[in-house]
């Protein structure tokens, strides 16, 4: 517990968008992918990073039929 506290994981990763071209090779043939690893709040075309309550205060819902952030 002590190590988890001291970890820091709201933080904006640089050069993202790069990170996910390369998670999408992975996923050629899917027609979306939906990731909680990094939460980033993102949409980036076929690739959702799904927000983090504890940092972006957010959280993601279907609406409609499309995935949108919801703070709390």
């Amino acid at each position: 517990m002590k190590k988890l506290s001291q970890k820091h994981i709201c933080i904006s990763l640089h050069k993202f968008e790069k990170k996910v071209e390369e998670i999408l090779e992975y996923y050629r043939d899917v027609d979306i992918v939906i990731e909680g690893h990094f939460h980033q709040a993102k949409v980036l075309d076929k690739y959702i990073s799904l927000p983090s309550l504890a940092c972006q205060g957010q959280v993601a819902m279907v609406k409609d039929g499309k995935v949108v952030f919801t703070s709390l």
